[in-house]
Protein backbone atom coordinates (compact mmCIF):
# COMPACT_ATOMS: atom_id res chain seq x y z
CA UNK A 1 0.00 0.00 0.00
CA UNK A 2 2.95 2.36 0.59
CA UNK A 3 3.99 1.74 -3.03
CA UNK A 4 0.43 2.55 -3.99
CA UNK A 5 0.37 5.87 -2.15
CA UNK A 6 3.89 6.85 -3.21
CA UNK A 7 3.00 6.12 -6.81
CA UNK A 8 -0.05 8.36 -6.62
CA UNK A 9 1.92 11.11 -4.91
CA UNK A 10 4.40 10.90 -7.78
CA UNK A 11 1.59 11.04 -10.34
CA UNK A 12 0.03 14.01 -8.57
CA UNK A 13 3.35 15.85 -8.52
CA UNK A 14 3.88 15.30 -12.24
CA UNK A 15 0.51 16.83 -12.96
CA UNK A 16 1.56 20.16 -11.50
CA UNK A 17 3.40 20.75 -14.76
CA UNK A 18 0.53 19.38 -16.85
CA UNK A 19 2.29 16.10 -17.63
CA UNK A 20 0.53 12.82 -18.28
CA UNK A 21 1.66 10.06 -15.87
CA UNK A 22 4.65 8.12 -17.13
CA UNK A 23 4.48 4.55 -18.36
CA UNK A 24 6.24 3.43 -15.15
CA UNK A 25 3.55 5.11 -13.05
CA UNK A 26 0.82 3.48 -15.11
CA UNK A 27 2.45 0.04 -14.91
CA UNK A 28 2.78 0.41 -11.14
CA UNK A 29 -0.89 1.33 -10.89
CA UNK A 30 -1.81 -1.72 -12.98
CA UNK A 31 0.32 -3.94 -10.72
CA UNK A 32 -1.37 -2.55 -7.61
CA UNK A 33 -4.82 -3.05 -9.12
CA UNK A 34 -3.94 -6.61 -10.16
CA UNK A 35 -2.64 -7.35 -6.66
CA UNK A 36 -5.91 -6.11 -5.18
CA UNK A 37 -7.84 -8.50 -7.43
CA UNK A 38 -5.69 -11.46 -6.33
CA UNK A 39 -5.93 -10.49 -2.65
CA UNK A 40 -9.71 -10.32 -2.98
CA UNK A 41 -10.09 -13.88 -4.25
CA UNK A 42 -10.33 -12.75 -7.89
CA UNK A 43 -13.55 -10.86 -7.16
CA UNK A 44 -13.31 -7.78 -9.35
CA UNK A 45 -15.94 -5.86 -7.39
CA UNK A 46 -14.14 -6.36 -4.09
CA UNK A 47 -10.89 -5.30 -5.73
CA UNK A 48 -12.50 -2.23 -7.25
CA UNK A 49 -14.00 -1.31 -3.89
CA UNK A 50 -10.60 -1.60 -2.23
CA UNK A 51 -9.06 0.52 -4.96
CA UNK A 52 -11.83 3.15 -4.92
CA UNK A 53 -11.76 3.50 -1.14
CA UNK A 54 -8.00 3.90 -1.08
CA UNK A 55 -7.96 6.47 -3.89
CA UNK A 56 -11.31 8.22 -3.47
CA UNK A 57 -11.09 11.80 -4.67
CA UNK A 58 -7.64 11.08 -6.00
CA UNK A 59 -6.18 10.04 -9.30
CA UNK A 60 -7.33 7.50 -11.84
CA UNK A 61 -4.60 4.91 -12.31
CA UNK A 62 -3.97 4.76 -16.02
CA UNK A 63 -3.86 8.34 -17.25
CA UNK A 64 -5.08 11.83 -16.50
CA UNK A 65 -8.34 11.95 -14.52
CA UNK A 66 -9.79 11.57 -11.04
CA UNK A 67 -12.33 9.60 -9.03
CA UNK A 68 -15.05 11.86 -7.71
CA UNK A 69 -17.52 11.21 -4.88
CA UNK A 70 -18.69 7.67 -4.33
CA UNK A 71 -21.80 8.09 -2.17
CA UNK A 72 -25.10 7.01 -3.66
CA UNK A 73 -26.52 10.50 -4.01
CA UNK A 74 -23.36 11.81 -5.64
CA UNK A 75 -23.34 9.01 -8.21
CA UNK A 76 -27.06 9.14 -8.97
CA UNK A 77 -26.85 12.89 -9.51
CA UNK A 78 -24.23 12.26 -12.17
CA UNK A 79 -25.81 9.39 -14.08
CA UNK A 80 -29.27 11.00 -14.12
CA UNK A 81 -27.92 14.33 -15.36
CA UNK A 82 -29.92 15.04 -18.56
CA UNK A 83 -26.89 16.89 -19.92
CA UNK A 84 -24.11 14.54 -18.76
CA UNK A 85 -21.00 15.44 -20.79
CA UNK A 86 -19.06 12.79 -22.67
CA UNK A 87 -16.18 12.73 -25.11
CA UNK A 88 -14.19 10.12 -27.02
CA UNK A 89 -12.47 8.62 -23.99
CA UNK A 90 -12.59 5.55 -21.77
CA UNK A 91 -11.41 5.94 -18.21
CA UNK A 92 -8.41 8.27 -18.14
CA UNK A 93 -6.63 7.29 -21.34
CA UNK A 94 -8.72 8.87 -24.05
CA UNK A 95 -10.39 6.89 -26.78
CA UNK A 96 -8.87 4.49 -29.25
CA UNK A 97 -10.16 3.55 -32.67
CA UNK A 98 -8.59 0.15 -32.10
CA UNK A 99 -11.66 -0.55 -29.94
CA UNK A 100 -14.41 1.89 -30.92
CA UNK A 101 -15.65 4.23 -33.61
CA UNK A 102 -15.99 7.79 -32.21
CA UNK A 103 -19.56 7.96 -33.54
CA UNK A 104 -20.66 5.27 -31.06
CA UNK A 105 -23.52 6.35 -28.80
CA UNK A 106 -21.58 6.00 -25.53
CA UNK A 107 -19.34 8.89 -26.59
CA UNK A 108 -22.23 11.30 -27.26
CA UNK A 109 -23.20 13.70 -24.46
CA UNK A 110 -26.65 13.31 -22.90
CA UNK A 111 -29.20 15.80 -24.14
CA UNK A 112 -27.65 16.15 -27.59
CA UNK A 113 -29.55 15.15 -30.76
CA UNK A 114 -26.76 12.67 -31.54
CA UNK A 115 -27.29 10.85 -28.24
CA UNK A 116 -31.09 10.88 -28.11
CA UNK A 117 -31.45 9.90 -31.77
CA UNK A 118 -28.83 7.14 -31.48
CA UNK A 119 -30.67 5.63 -28.53
CA UNK A 120 -34.01 5.79 -30.35
CA UNK A 121 -32.44 4.35 -33.51
CA UNK A 122 -31.24 1.28 -31.63
CA UNK A 123 -34.55 0.97 -29.77
CA UNK A 124 -36.57 1.07 -32.98
CA UNK A 125 -34.26 -1.33 -34.80
CA UNK A 126 -33.87 -4.01 -32.13
CA UNK A 127 -33.22 -2.99 -28.51
CA UNK A 128 -36.81 -2.58 -27.32
CA UNK A 129 -37.91 -6.04 -28.48
CA UNK A 130 -34.84 -8.29 -28.63
CA UNK A 131 -35.64 -9.92 -25.27
CA UNK A 132 -39.09 -11.13 -26.32
CA UNK A 133 -39.78 -14.81 -26.96
CA UNK A 134 -38.31 -18.01 -25.60
CA UNK A 135 -34.64 -18.89 -25.83
CA UNK A 136 -33.67 -22.21 -27.43
CA UNK A 137 -33.08 -25.28 -25.31
CA UNK A 138 -29.34 -25.77 -24.96
CA UNK A 139 -29.87 -29.51 -24.65
CA UNK A 140 -26.69 -31.32 -23.71
CA UNK A 141 -24.43 -28.52 -24.91
CA UNK A 142 -21.23 -28.54 -22.91
CA UNK A 143 -17.66 -27.36 -23.20
CA UNK A 144 -15.33 -29.42 -25.35
CA UNK A 145 -11.67 -29.42 -26.22
CA UNK A 146 -8.42 -30.48 -24.68
CA UNK A 147 -8.48 -27.79 -22.00
CA UNK A 148 -11.83 -29.02 -20.68
CA UNK A 149 -10.65 -32.63 -20.75
CA UNK A 150 -7.58 -31.63 -18.75
CA UNK A 151 -9.69 -29.73 -16.20
CA UNK A 152 -12.02 -32.71 -15.85
CA UNK A 153 -9.08 -35.00 -15.13
CA UNK A 154 -7.89 -32.83 -12.25
CA UNK A 155 -11.41 -32.41 -10.88
CA UNK A 156 -11.97 -28.81 -12.02
CA UNK A 157 -15.64 -29.09 -12.95
CA UNK A 158 -16.63 -25.43 -12.59
CA UNK A 159 -17.10 -23.93 -16.07
CA UNK A 160 -14.61 -21.21 -16.95
CA UNK A 161 -15.56 -17.71 -18.04
CA UNK A 162 -14.60 -18.54 -21.63
CA UNK A 163 -16.83 -21.63 -21.56
CA UNK A 164 -19.71 -19.53 -20.27
CA UNK A 165 -19.05 -16.95 -22.99
CA UNK A 166 -19.10 -19.65 -25.67
CA UNK A 167 -22.76 -20.28 -24.76
CA UNK A 168 -23.69 -16.61 -24.41
CA UNK A 169 -22.25 -15.30 -27.68
CA UNK A 170 -24.31 -17.23 -30.28
CA UNK A 171 -27.53 -16.51 -28.40
CA UNK A 172 -26.65 -12.84 -28.10
CA UNK A 173 -25.66 -12.44 -31.75
CA UNK A 174 -28.87 -14.03 -33.00
CA UNK A 175 -31.00 -11.78 -30.80
CA UNK A 176 -29.15 -8.59 -31.76
CA UNK A 177 -28.87 -9.17 -35.50
CA UNK A 178 -31.78 -11.50 -36.26
CA UNK A 179 -29.31 -13.87 -37.88
CA UNK A 180 -27.92 -17.14 -36.56
CA UNK A 181 -24.10 -17.26 -36.56
CA UNK A 182 -22.14 -20.28 -37.65
CA UNK A 183 -20.04 -22.00 -35.02
CA UNK A 184 -16.93 -20.36 -36.49
CA UNK A 185 -18.49 -16.88 -36.51
CA UNK A 186 -19.59 -17.22 -32.89
CA UNK A 187 -16.17 -18.52 -31.86
CA UNK A 188 -14.44 -15.57 -33.52
CA UNK A 189 -16.64 -12.99 -31.78
CA UNK A 190 -16.20 -14.85 -28.48
CA UNK A 191 -12.50 -14.12 -28.88
CA UNK A 192 -13.34 -10.61 -27.69
CA UNK A 193 -13.42 -12.08 -24.17
CA UNK A 194 -9.67 -12.61 -24.45
CA UNK A 195 -8.59 -9.45 -26.28
CA UNK A 196 -11.33 -6.88 -25.69
CA UNK A 197 -11.27 -6.37 -21.92
CA UNK A 198 -8.41 -3.89 -22.17
CA UNK A 199 -10.72 -1.60 -24.18
CA UNK A 200 -12.13 -0.39 -20.86
CA UNK A 201 -8.79 1.40 -20.43
CA UNK A 202 -9.16 3.19 -23.75
CA UNK A 203 -5.92 4.35 -25.31
CA UNK A 204 -3.84 1.92 -23.27
CA UNK A 205 -4.79 -0.73 -25.84
CA UNK A 206 -2.71 1.10 -28.44
CA UNK A 207 0.50 0.62 -26.45
CA UNK A 208 0.28 -3.18 -26.08
CA UNK A 209 2.14 -5.01 -28.88
CA UNK A 210 -0.06 -6.94 -31.32
CA UNK A 211 -3.26 -6.27 -29.35
CA UNK A 212 -4.80 -3.60 -31.65
CA UNK A 213 -4.57 -5.93 -34.65
CA UNK A 214 -6.12 -8.78 -32.65
CA UNK A 215 -9.02 -6.57 -31.56
CA UNK A 216 -9.42 -5.30 -35.13
CA UNK A 217 -9.69 -8.87 -36.44
CA UNK A 218 -12.58 -9.63 -34.08
CA UNK A 219 -14.34 -6.33 -34.85
CA UNK A 220 -13.99 -6.84 -38.60
CA UNK A 221 -15.32 -10.39 -38.41
CA UNK A 222 -18.31 -9.20 -36.39
CA UNK A 223 -19.16 -6.49 -38.92
CA UNK A 224 -18.74 -8.94 -41.81
CA UNK A 225 -21.22 -11.27 -40.12
CA UNK A 226 -23.76 -8.53 -39.33
CA UNK A 227 -23.55 -6.39 -42.49
CA UNK A 228 -26.35 -8.23 -44.35
CA UNK A 229 -28.47 -8.99 -41.28
CA UNK A 230 -32.12 -7.97 -40.80
CA UNK A 231 -31.09 -5.55 -38.05
CA UNK A 232 -28.54 -3.87 -40.33
CA UNK A 233 -31.27 -3.42 -42.94
CA UNK A 234 -33.53 -1.82 -40.33
CA UNK A 235 -30.79 0.56 -39.21
CA UNK A 236 -30.13 1.76 -42.76
CA UNK A 237 -33.83 2.21 -43.50
CA UNK A 238 -34.45 4.14 -40.27
CA UNK A 239 -31.50 6.43 -40.99
CA UNK A 240 -33.34 7.68 -44.07
CA UNK A 241 -36.05 9.20 -41.86
CA UNK A 242 -35.86 12.92 -40.93
CA UNK A 243 -36.04 12.06 -37.23
CA UNK A 244 -32.54 10.57 -37.40
CA UNK A 245 -30.89 13.38 -39.37
CA UNK A 246 -28.31 14.16 -36.67
CA UNK A 247 -27.16 10.54 -36.48
CA UNK A 248 -27.06 10.24 -40.24
CA UNK A 249 -24.83 13.32 -40.42
CA UNK A 250 -22.61 11.92 -37.65
CA UNK A 251 -22.21 8.59 -39.45
CA UNK A 252 -21.57 10.26 -42.81
CA UNK A 253 -18.76 12.29 -41.25
CA UNK A 254 -16.79 9.09 -40.70
CA UNK A 255 -16.02 8.74 -44.42
CA UNK A 256 -17.20 5.13 -44.66
CA UNK A 257 -20.40 3.54 -46.01
CA UNK A 258 -23.18 4.49 -43.63
CA UNK A 259 -24.21 0.83 -43.29
CA UNK A 260 -20.74 -0.10 -42.07
CA UNK A 261 -20.63 2.75 -39.53
CA UNK A 262 -24.09 1.88 -38.20
CA UNK A 263 -23.23 -1.81 -37.93
CA UNK A 264 -19.82 -1.08 -36.38
CA UNK A 265 -21.32 0.98 -33.56
CA UNK A 266 -23.87 -1.66 -32.62
CA UNK A 267 -21.32 -4.46 -33.02
CA UNK A 268 -18.85 -2.71 -30.71
CA UNK A 269 -21.56 -2.13 -28.10
CA UNK A 270 -22.67 -5.75 -28.42
CA UNK A 271 -19.15 -6.95 -27.64
CA UNK A 272 -18.04 -4.36 -25.10
CA UNK A 273 -21.26 -4.23 -23.05
CA UNK A 274 -23.06 -7.36 -24.22
CA UNK A 275 -20.41 -10.07 -24.54
CA UNK A 276 -18.20 -8.88 -21.68
CA UNK A 277 -20.96 -7.76 -19.30
CA UNK A 278 -23.39 -10.63 -19.85
CA UNK A 279 -20.65 -13.25 -19.67
CA UNK A 280 -19.32 -11.74 -16.44
CA UNK A 281 -22.80 -11.70 -14.92
CA UNK A 282 -23.52 -15.29 -16.00
CA UNK A 283 -20.15 -16.57 -14.81
CA UNK A 284 -20.74 -15.06 -11.37
CA UNK A 285 -24.16 -16.73 -11.24
CA UNK A 286 -22.58 -20.07 -12.15
CA UNK A 287 -19.71 -19.63 -9.71
CA UNK A 288 -21.89 -18.79 -6.70
CA UNK A 289 -24.50 -21.47 -7.40
CA UNK A 290 -21.82 -24.13 -7.87
CA UNK A 291 -20.16 -23.19 -4.59
CA UNK A 292 -23.20 -22.85 -2.34
CA UNK A 293 -26.38 -25.00 -2.39
CA UNK A 294 -28.28 -22.12 -0.79
CA UNK A 295 -27.43 -19.89 -3.72
CA UNK A 296 -28.53 -22.63 -6.14
CA UNK A 297 -31.88 -22.98 -4.37
CA UNK A 298 -32.47 -19.23 -4.32
CA UNK A 299 -31.52 -18.90 -7.99
CA UNK A 300 -33.94 -21.64 -8.99
CA UNK A 301 -36.74 -20.06 -6.97
CA UNK A 302 -36.39 -16.55 -8.38
CA UNK A 303 -33.71 -16.37 -11.10
CA UNK A 304 -34.28 -12.74 -12.09
CA UNK A 305 -34.32 -11.45 -8.52
CA UNK A 306 -31.26 -13.55 -7.72
CA UNK A 307 -29.30 -12.00 -10.60
CA UNK A 308 -30.40 -8.47 -9.64
CA UNK A 309 -29.11 -8.83 -6.09
CA UNK A 310 -25.95 -10.58 -7.27
CA UNK A 311 -25.29 -7.64 -9.59
CA UNK A 312 -25.93 -5.13 -6.84
CA UNK A 313 -23.16 -6.67 -4.75
CA UNK A 314 -20.92 -7.97 -7.57
CA UNK A 315 -21.68 -5.65 -10.49
CA UNK A 316 -20.43 -6.50 -13.96
CA UNK A 317 -19.80 -2.78 -14.56
CA UNK A 318 -17.95 -1.11 -11.69
CA UNK A 319 -18.51 2.54 -12.50
CA UNK A 320 -19.36 5.26 -14.97
CA UNK A 321 -17.30 8.08 -16.39
CA UNK A 322 -17.90 11.64 -17.48
CA UNK A 323 -15.95 14.83 -18.11
CA UNK A 324 -15.52 17.78 -15.77
CA UNK A 325 -17.15 20.93 -17.11
CA UNK A 326 -15.18 23.32 -14.91
CA UNK A 327 -11.55 23.64 -13.84
CA UNK A 328 -10.86 22.67 -10.24
CA UNK A 329 -8.01 22.46 -7.75
CA UNK A 330 -7.78 19.59 -5.30
CA UNK A 331 -5.44 18.31 -2.59
CA UNK A 332 -4.51 14.75 -3.52
CA UNK A 333 -1.79 12.37 -2.34
CA UNK A 334 -0.04 15.22 -0.55
CA UNK A 335 0.01 17.48 -3.59
CA UNK A 336 -2.06 20.37 -4.85
CA UNK A 337 -3.29 19.36 -8.30
CA UNK A 338 -5.04 21.49 -10.91
CA UNK A 339 -7.59 19.78 -13.12
CA UNK A 340 -8.58 21.77 -16.21
CA UNK A 341 -12.08 21.61 -17.65
CA UNK A 342 -12.45 18.49 -19.76
CA UNK A 343 -10.61 16.19 -17.33
CA UNK A 344 -12.04 12.62 -17.20
CA UNK A 345 -14.07 11.87 -14.06
CA UNK A 346 -15.07 8.44 -12.71
CA UNK A 347 -17.92 7.54 -10.36
CA UNK A 348 -18.01 4.27 -8.41
CA UNK A 349 -21.28 2.42 -8.90
CA UNK A 350 -19.91 -0.43 -6.76
CA UNK A 351 -19.65 1.74 -3.66
CA UNK A 352 -22.96 3.49 -4.36
CA UNK A 353 -24.65 0.08 -4.49
CA UNK A 354 -23.38 -0.57 -0.96
CA UNK A 355 -24.28 2.78 0.54
CA UNK A 356 -25.90 2.10 3.96
CA UNK A 357 -28.03 5.21 3.51
CA UNK A 358 -29.88 3.42 0.71
CA UNK A 359 -29.51 -0.30 1.47
CA UNK A 360 -29.90 -2.24 4.72
CA UNK A 361 -26.95 -4.57 5.37
CA UNK A 362 -25.55 -3.29 2.08
CA UNK A 363 -22.62 -5.72 1.73
CA UNK A 364 -24.80 -8.80 2.30
CA UNK A 365 -26.53 -10.64 -0.51
CA UNK A 366 -30.16 -10.51 0.59
CA UNK A 367 -32.30 -12.28 -1.97
CA UNK A 368 -35.43 -11.19 -0.12
CA UNK A 369 -34.45 -7.53 -0.38
CA UNK A 370 -37.59 -5.38 -0.76
CA UNK A 371 -38.26 -3.67 -4.07
CA UNK A 372 -38.10 -0.31 -2.30
CA UNK A 373 -34.34 -0.96 -2.06
CA UNK A 374 -33.76 -3.20 -5.07
CA UNK A 375 -35.34 -0.69 -7.41
CA UNK A 376 -32.69 1.85 -6.40
CA UNK A 377 -29.60 -0.18 -7.39
CA UNK A 378 -27.44 1.34 -10.15
CA UNK A 379 -25.72 -1.58 -11.88
CA UNK A 380 -27.38 -0.90 -15.25
CA UNK A 381 -26.45 2.80 -15.35
CA UNK A 382 -29.60 4.07 -13.69
CA UNK A 383 -32.05 3.12 -10.97
CA UNK A 384 -33.21 -0.42 -11.70
CA UNK A 385 -36.85 0.71 -11.58
CA UNK A 386 -36.13 3.26 -14.32
CA UNK A 387 -34.08 0.79 -16.37
CA UNK A 388 -36.90 -1.76 -16.38
CA UNK A 389 -39.41 0.92 -17.35
CA UNK A 390 -37.02 2.19 -20.06
CA UNK A 391 -37.48 5.61 -18.52
CA UNK A 392 -35.14 7.97 -20.35
CA UNK A 393 -36.10 10.85 -18.07
CA UNK A 394 -35.09 8.99 -14.93
CA UNK A 395 -32.11 7.21 -16.53
CA UNK A 396 -30.92 9.00 -19.69
CA UNK A 397 -28.06 6.54 -20.28
CA UNK A 398 -29.53 3.28 -18.96
CA UNK A 399 -28.25 -0.01 -20.36
CA UNK A 400 -30.69 -0.90 -23.18
CA UNK A 401 -29.65 -4.54 -22.98
CA UNK A 402 -30.80 -5.11 -19.39
CA UNK A 403 -33.80 -7.30 -20.22
CA UNK A 404 -31.94 -9.51 -22.67
CA UNK A 405 -28.77 -9.78 -20.59
CA UNK A 406 -30.64 -10.93 -17.48
CA UNK A 407 -32.68 -13.37 -19.56
CA UNK A 408 -29.56 -14.84 -21.16
CA UNK A 409 -27.72 -15.02 -17.84
CA UNK A 410 -30.59 -16.87 -16.17
CA UNK A 411 -30.95 -19.23 -19.15
CA UNK A 412 -27.28 -20.18 -19.39
CA UNK A 413 -26.79 -20.32 -15.61
CA UNK A 414 -29.75 -22.70 -15.33
CA UNK A 415 -28.27 -24.86 -18.09
CA UNK A 416 -24.84 -25.06 -16.45
CA UNK A 417 -26.30 -25.92 -13.05
CA UNK A 418 -28.91 -28.40 -14.32
CA UNK A 419 -27.07 -31.45 -12.96
CA UNK A 420 -26.22 -30.03 -9.52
Amino acid sequence: MNLHLNNYASMAASWKTGETPSMWQRVTAIAVTGTLIVLNDMQNTEAFLAFSRSTCRTLLPFGRGFIDGTGYQHVINSITDPNMPRMFQMGANGGTEACFDPSMVIFQSSGTPEHSQSRRLWDDAVMSSMHLGDLPDLGNTSARGWMRRMRDRVGWKLPTEDEVGALIVPLLLERIWGKKPTAKEAETVAGYLSVGKVCIFGGMADSIPFLPSMIAAVRTAHVDFARDSPTADKLVKLLEEPGFAAVQKLYQSRGRPIRDVAVQGLADATMFAGVLGTTDMTFKCVKYTWQDPKHLRLFREKPTEYIWELMRVQAAVQGVSSVSTKARDDHMAGEEVHFPAGTPVAYSVSIANRDPIMFSKPSDMDFQRPWSEMGEMLSWNGRLKDVIARNYTGAPRFCPGHDLSVKLAAHVCAHLTRNL
